[in-house]
């Protein structure tokens, strides 16, 4: 087989490759597009059906002791992650052998890598006013009044709190839902699961994928929207 009939076979081998990739990618990328939107459909779907109920679906808190006024919303099964910070060396120079142990002529470099890892599988329950986090291993709390940011991943749930550094990161079915109604209820203070007379409650996603506007109504008047 002569020279340039080696260069055509190899350019196709690599367009195939390339083309093979690209399709998965696209596949790929779709997959995840019709799962976000599923999980924000769901969201806007439990909104809906609160307003149509005229109340919040509520959940038993049997294992918690209860405050004063607290209702459940949500619960389910989740794993806590913890975010570990792990330190690596580098070494740039010339090594030298000095039997087993090798030795560097140079300098040295430290780098911070962060990752995610499963701590311990529990149970998740959302009330009106606080996050619990309950396992044979761990228990947590946050107090939705300590609430400073949540975000609502494909499979993942992080909240920051004002009384912790770093933040609490849960794997949940659907992550849209759980950072909605933490949204909702972390900017209002909701005393009772059934909703008011005259106030009408609004989900819709907007133009970023996976991102939930829920508006509030009562009459003319309209509360600070819910992003989830």
């Amino acid at each position: 087989m002569g020279a340039l009939a080696w260069l055509v076979l190899v350019t196709s081998v690599v367009w195939l490759l390339v083309a093979i990739s690209t399709q998965v990618q696209r596949r790929e990328q779709g997959r995840l597009r019709r799962e976000i939107a599923k999980l924000t459909a769901d969201a806007c779907q439990y909104v809906t059906d609160a307003n149509n109920a005229r109340a919040f679906p509520t959940i038993g808190l049997e294992p918690v002791k209860t405050r004063r006024g607290e209702f459940g919303l949500l619960h389910e099964t989740a794993t806590l992650f913890d975010v570990r910070t792990r330190r690596y060396s580098t070494w740039a120079g010339t090594r030298l052998g000095a039997g087993a142990l090798p030795i560097y002529l140079g300098g040295a470099d430290s780098v911070q890598v962060q990752s995610l890892e499963p701590a311990c599988a529990g149970d998740l329950y959302l009330s009106n006013q606080r996050l619990i986090f309950l396992s044979d291993h761990r228990s947590a709390t946050v107090a939705l009044k300590d609430v400073l940011a949540i975000s609502g991943g494909l499979n993942a749930l992080t909240v920051h709190s004002s009384k912790r550094q770093r933040p609490f990161v849960f794997s949940v079915a659907n992550p849209r839902t759980w950072a909605l109604l933490l949204r909702l209820f972390s900017s209002e203070s909701i005393s009772a699961p059934n909703l008011p007379d005259g106030l009408e409650l609004r989900a819709e996603p907007t133009a970023t994928p996976g991102e939930v506007i829920v508006t509030a109504r009562s009459g003319e008047a309209a509360a600070q929207p819910a992003a989830g």
